[in-house]
């Protein structure tokens, strides 16, 4: 193959050219492909066929340098060190991209290279060092070295990765490592000749941090901070001073000076540059790291202006470095910050600043360091940085964390930058906040960084949390400062919470058995007071009381949202004040307090299209949370029964956007109605509930002409019946309970009405099935005169269409009346007449299908096993077959795979109490087949997370088959033995046996573990052992050998 058309087809891949991307990926992996691409890279003067010739040549060292011969390898070395030379003499040139791709091909080639060649990597190092010393002599003579400088950092910037490739050994990467170690003064002198005394140029400098970058991150020479201050002590002390840009070049800068701006760039690479030396520890700390340390402290301090300034400028790029820079500190330098120093306070300072940025994704980067000061004991840390720091930080993260609205607008802000730095800053946020727009999305993602933060505010200052949240939390207050003050109640709920209970629990306890537990101190006791009046007073301002007029704020939708999920959150307090007092947990079941105002709240919120969803949770949380009590209060009652409607009217006709919705406010009105203890008056309540739900299904089921529409609102309708039948299950036998189940029995009509509209819909149908197993399971007794019926209906359904869902009526069915002798020829029937519908193949291939039949077929033998066994008819045989079909296809789902094995286990363990002969007598024909289907999954066909179902199978089948009771009825071909000599012959198995030795120690294998009952858990360790030895294709004759001989089993 020639250059000009390999050439021709990089050229083509370019345009979208697929033959010639398949020609080029063949071509790469040929003998052919080494000289091409070399002779490319030499000569081709356009950078696209330089750079893929370049790729090429790296994929080609890294994947095929062994077949190299060595000959070969040193005139490629050769080659390509004499292409360096060109380059860096500007003979051959080459763009940026192809400079590190070619970098990475050489540094790639030398680390591979051993022994003496002269192309190793110690003579990389000698060839890069040469051309930099050549590059600063020439530079002195006014010679324009630009490239040689770039190429030889460039390359010095690959080498830490040269040494961590994945294929060398050991000792190949410690060699290296030493090399790297050798030449580490040489490289760091040329790096500060670079950096300091060189004639600056942007590009350069940032190709050598780009070096250091790399030398800090990687390898066993990686720059630890301490390094950095001792050996490279210029270069750290121009990083340090690069992070702070004087006054005058910050004014030129925020004047749209573009050459000025370029200091910033050198700005942001030095804060990535201190930061990996940072990140590289120290063990034991020296001396050297305190003194860097301190040093990178006070530049930090100094900074300020320059992140004020990037702030002003919404530079994110250099932001963001300076604020890594800064929370990197705070972890790696914690003790350093915690005592106190005056660097560190100002430090501290500068970070409150950062948090403060209306660019929320930087200002969430700052949160954590607020965490870690915290987990430093108070003792240990300067008196600041207690209460009074954390009272800073919640006041920040209140600003941060509300939403914006136009009347937070401020006039314009001018940016002095002569001024006093956190002045400045503190401008440049306003300024900059001036000038970002909204960002919901950012305040959502930055609310749930900041909840823990918001926990530890609260436990640094305990009561004052609240003190300065209620202040802010003025229903008279805008409604962003409003919302943002109960979103933060709500982050410290359980913790505000535990603390009441608890303290109030521990007295009560004390004063009980008036023990010598420790007593509340004043404090304490004013503390849990406190908290206590003031939640309430938050509470009682949501619910609309001791208010003295009309306020708007209560009215926005995220204030509602916020208000449902604050009642929920302090459920415990909705209790008038005399319960509280008395030191109750829960709420005073005699008197409302603030539930029934909270629950009108929410309900009302409903409506509100942006809270909806929420108040709807909340409403289900609260009322299944105080059921009992809402139970007591007639009132309460009444709330519940009027918020289904409510619900219903807010989604405003878009019933799935609602569904869950609606499902709360259901499963709410399930646990209050069955919480009451008069059951006669639940019946009632219950009745009245499912009304409008009842209603409608029948009203759009008796339309003369339906739609799609119809039967879309009657399967949600359904559903939400199915979900409030569920938590009817414990009905009691007395005659209330009694009354609620002919409530429900009165829906029978309608729902068999509902099957025959709706036959073709299937989500209908599904709702249907699920609302009639939970019926069943409720009504019990009470359903049998409708069982048959509403069976054969749907054998009717599943016989037309094939729905999967059938199969669930008839497991609950199965469970409730399945011990009843009059329903045997019923069940009978009707498993026979599913079972042969599915005989079908293509019906197999059906998962959903096949899981929820085999779970009804369970749940018959569990339940009902004389409909399968004290029958003429032979569905038996038939479930296994359809069985044998399901584990045996190409793809096996999981759920479907371990329902149709579990009834099969299910079936065997049965037979060892009744139904022995007919069991046995269905399982025999198909015992071969089972076995291979087993073998043949454990030896690859089945993933690996079925494994353990088939292995579980297969050892039930044959124990079971060897016992005593069976070995007498049958003769050895049709047992165990028989199955596991046809089955080994079978193609599927000796497909993957590699011989026919293999097989004759596989038979011997699984019969002798076989045939030693307790040797359950050795079958199973072995057929595990077997699957990984068939997925990695290992020497599996060794191992059932040593395996035999090693257990004295004979082969």
């Amino acid at each position: 193959m020639s250059v000009q058309e390999v050439q021709a087809a990089i050229e083509a891949t370019f345009q979208g050219n697929q033959e010639a991307i398949s020609f080029l990926m063949a071509f790469g992996e040929t003998d052919a492909a080494w000289g091409v691409s070399l002779e490319i890279l030499r000569t081709s003067p356009g950078p696209a066929c330089q750079f893929y010739a370049a790729n090429m040549l790296y994929t080609k060292v890294s994947r095929h340098w062994d077949t190299l011969a060595p000959a070969a390898r040193q005139e490629l070395g050769t080659a390509l060190f004499g292409l360096f030379d060109a380059m860096a003499m500007g003979e051959t040139t080459a763009d940026s991209t192809v400079r590190k791709r070619f970098c990475l091909l050489l540094a790639t080639l030398c680390a591979r290279s051993t022994g003496d060649d002269s192309i190793n990597f110690s003579t990389l190092i000698k060839q890069l060092l040469a051309c930099a010393s050549a590059a600063a002599t020439a530079a002195g003579q006014g010679t324009n070295v630009f490239s040689a400088l770039m190429l030889s950092l460039e390359m010095a910037a690959v080498l830490p990765g040269a040494v961590s490739l994945r294929d060398l050994s050991n000792q190949q990467r410690d060699t290296l490592d030493q090399v790297i170690l050798a030449a580490q003064d040489q490289i760091f002198a040329f790096l500060q000749y670079v950096l300091l005394d060189s004639t600056p140029v942007w590009a350069i400098q940032q190709a050598a941090l780009k070096v250091l970058q790399e030398w800090a991150a990687r390898g066993t020479a990686r720059i630890t901070l301490g390094d950095a201050h001792t050996k490279l002590s210029r270069v750290y002390s121009a990083l340090i001073s690069a992070l702070c840009v004087s006054d005058t070049a910050l004014g030129e800068i925020l004047q749209g000076n573009k050459d000025t701006a370029e200091q910033l760039l050198l700005t942001r690479e030095a804060a990535n540059t201190l930061k990996g030396f940072l990140e590289v520890s120290e063990y034991p700390r020296t001396s050297d790291r305190d003194e860097a340390a301190e040093a990178l402290l006070n530049g930090l301090c100094a900074s300020a202006k320059t992140y004020g300034t990037t702030m002003a400028l919404s530079d994110d790029d250099t932001s963001h470095a300076l604020v890594s820079l800064a929370t990197s500190y705070v972890q790696h330098e914690l003790d350093l910050v915690a005592k106190g120093s005056p660097a560190a306070l100002q430090f501290v300072k500068l970070l409150l600043c950062m948090t403060r940025d209306p660019r929320l994704g930087i200002s969430g980067l700052c949160l954590d360091p607020w965490l870690d000061v915290q987990a430093v004991p108070l003792a240990d840390r300067h008196p600041s940085m207690g209460a009074e720091l954390y009272a800073e930080i919640l006041a920040v993260l209140l600003d941060q964390c509300s939403y914006f609205q136009a009347s937070d607008i401020v006039p314009q802000v001018s940016l002095d930058v002569a001024g006093d730095a956190f002045s400045f800053i503190l401008a440049a946020a306003e300024y900059a906040r001036h000038r970002t727009p909204p960002d919901v999305d950012g305040i959502s993602s930055l609310r749930e960084s900041a909840k823990d933060v918001f926990i530890t505010c609260y436990y640094q200052l305990r009561v004052a949390y609240f003190d300065r949240i209620v202040a802010m939390a003025d229903v008279s207050a805008p409604w962003n400062r409003l919302e943002c003050a109960l979103f933060a109640v709500r982050c410290v709920c359980k913790e505000a919470s535990d603390w009441v209970k608890r303290a109030r629990r521990a007295e009560q306890r004390r004063n009980a058995a008036q023990n010598s537990s420790r007593p509340l101190t004043p404090r304490e006791s004013a503390d849990i007071d406190r908290t206590s009046d003031l939640l309430v007073g938050v509470l009682a301002r949501l619910c609309g009381q001791s208010l003295d007029g009309a306020y708007h704020a209560l009215e926005h939708p995220l204030v509602q949202k916020q208000a449902a999920l604050v009642y929920v959150a302090y459920r415990l307090l909705l209790a008038p004040p005399a319960s509280r007092a008395t030191g109750d947990v829960e709420p005073g079941k005699d008197q409302t307090g603030l539930l029934l105002p909270a629950l009108e709240r929410i309900i009302e919120a409903f409506l509100v299209p942006a809270a909806s969803h929420s108040a709807a949770r909340s409403f289900g949380e609260l009322c299944g949370s105080l059921a009992e009590t809402l139970a007591d209060i007639p009132p309460a009652l009444d709330l519940v029964l009027l918020a289904l409607p409510k619900a219903f009217e807010g989604i405003e006709g878009d019933l799935q956007a609602g569904k869950e919705s609606l499902g709360f406010v259901v499963e709410a009105g399930a646990r209050v109605f069955t919480a009451v203890k008069d059951k006669v008056v639940a019946a009632r309540y219950v009745q009245s509930f499912i009304e409008p739900i009842v209603g409608e299904v029948i009203n759009r089921t008796a339309k003369a002409a339906r739609t799609s529409v119809d039967a879309e609102v009657v399967a949600l309708h359904l559903s939400l019946l199915a979900q409030f039948v569920r938590f009817l299950d414990s009905l009691p036998d007395t005659p209330g309970g009694v009354a609620i189940r002919n409530t429900l029995s009165l829906m029978w009509p309608h729902l068999r009405a509902a099957s025959a509209a709706f036959p073709e819909h299937e989500d209908t149908i599904t709702a249907l099935c699920n609302l009639y197993s939970k019926m069943l399971l409720v009504l019990k007794a009470s359903a049998a005169e409708h069982v048959e019926a509403l069976l054969q209906d749907l054998v009717g359904l599943f016989e037309a269409h094939g729905y999967s869902a059938t199969f669930r009526t008839l497991s609950a069915a199965m469970e409730v009346f399945g011990k009843h002798q009059g329903t045997h020829s019923v069940f009978s029937s009707i498993l026979h007449r599913f079972s042969q519908h599915l005989t079908n193949p293509n019906a197999v291939g059906n998962p959903d299908l096949i899981r929820n039949y085999f779970h009804a077929m369970q749940q018959t033998v569990l339940f009902c096993p004389a409909a399968l066994f004290e029958t003429d008819q032979n569905t038996v045989e038939v479930s296994l077959n359809i069985l044998v079909m399901s584990i045996s296809t190409g793809q096996l789902e999981r759920e479907a795979t371990r329902a149709a094995l579990q009834y099969l286990r299910t079936m065997l363990q049965h037979s060892r109490k009744a139904h022995t002969a007919r069991i046995l007598s269905a399982v025999v024909p198909m015992g071969v087949a089972i076995v291979v289907a087993c073998l043949t999954a454990i030896s690859g066909k089945a993933p690996e997370m079925l494994h353990h179902s088939f292995i579980e199978a297969m050892y039930d089948l044959l124990v079971r088959f060897i016992e005593d009771d069976v070995k007498a009825e049958l003769p050895p071909q049709r047992g165990a033995q028989g199955w596991l000599a046809e089955g080994l012959h079978a193609p599927e198995i000796t497909s993957v046996l590699s011989s026919g030795k293999e097989l004759e120690l596989l038979h011997a294998l699984l019969l002798r573990v076989v045939e030693v009952p307790s040797k359950k858990q050795q079958f199973k360790q072995i057929m595990k052992d077997l699957a990984r030895l068939f997925a990695s294709g290992h020497n599996r004759e060794d191992w059932m050998t040593d395996y035999l001989r090693d257990n004295n089993l004979p082969t």
